[in-house]
This record gives structure tokens, C-alpha cells and sequence, in this order.
């Protein structure tokens, strides 16, 4: 196929405001997925955009059963409500705990 550029299982984009760090979770706009290196804003960044994540953020009070859709407000993994889903829980949340372990989707 002449026309592919590159699977859309990790992408490279410019690093949002504040930059990351390798691990974080990243969403710009309904682009999503995991920073496979640290890198200051604007400095191309590449997101893995499938797989299975651990210490990904979640409030300390938020207890996801298995298999829960969820969607990030930009700092944390949220119950889906209205946003987009962004991953699925790995596993149940605990109380008290403050990250996750998550499955990104595309």
C-alpha cells in the first residue's frame, strides 16, 4: 500500500504544554495513548496507543470494577460519562490507591 504512512499503534506527536514524562498518560484532542519518553512540550513525543498499562492515575476514592470503561479529565482516570473512552480497567481500583492498571484503546 503506497499510501501508509505508519501503524496507528504508536504515533508521534508534539508533547502537550508542561512536556511528559515517560509513562505518562497523554491526550491531546481524541489522540490518546502512553509517552514512550519524557519529552518537553512541542518536542516530538511517540504514544503507544494499544497495550496494558500499570500506574496510570485515578482518584483514591475512584474503585473501577474490572472491565469499566473509562476517559481521562487530564490528570486522572475517570468513571465514562460523556468524554471519550481511552482505556478499559485491567483491574478493580482500590481504595486508596491513587493509579491503575489500564488497557489503552484506539
Amino acid at each position: 500500500m503506497k499510501n501508509k504512512l505508519q501503524s496507528g499503534n504508536r504515533i508521534t506527536i508534539p508533547a502537550p504544554a508542561g512536556g511528559v514524562s515517560s509513562g505518562d498518560f497523554v491526550a491531546v484532542g481524541r489522540i490518546h495513548g502512553v509517552a514512550a519518553a519524557s519529552a518537553e512540550a512541542g518536542v516530538p513525543v511517540s504514544l503507544e496507543r494499544d497495550g496494558v498499562f500499570r500506574n496510570i492515575p485515578k482518584a483514591s476514592a475512584f474503585t473501577p470494577a474490572l472491565g469499566d470503561a473509562l476517559e481521562w479529565d487530564g490528570s486522572e482516570m475517570v468513571a465514562l460519562a460523556s468524554g471519550v473512552h481511552v482505556a478499559t480497567a485491567a483491574e478493580a481500583g482500590v481504595d486508596g490507591s491513587t493509579s491503575l492498571t489500564v488497557i489503552v484503546v484506539q
